[in-house]
């Protein structure tokens, strides 16, 4: 996680016109450090205790902010659907 969140600070630097709350994932998905990060074997076998072996990361981005600043971020859920709880 430190490694991540040095990744982040480095994102923010490379692109100071993006919002940092809000990384979009067309910077996501060229950036070689999250692909490696989130096809991580240890990563993966936590997420397979939760969800099963069989998943898919079809869009994604860095939600960065300060607490008490900017934007609030919920609890939520994303991408649920009916199939998935069959």
């Amino acid at each position: 996680m430190r490694e991540a969140k040095e990744h982040i600070k480095w994102m923010m630097k490379k692109y100071p016109n993006k919002r940092p709350k809000q990384m979009p994932h067309d910077l996501v998905a060229i950036d070689p450090f999250w692909v490696r990060f989130i096809s991580d074997d240890r990563l993966l076998d936590i997420v397979k205790q939760f969800i099963g072996p069989n998943t898919l990361l079809f869009a994604s981005h860095y939600i960065s902010k300060s607490p008490y600043n900017g934007q609030p971020v919920l609890w939520h859920q994303d991408g649920s659907s009916a199939a998935g709880n069959q």
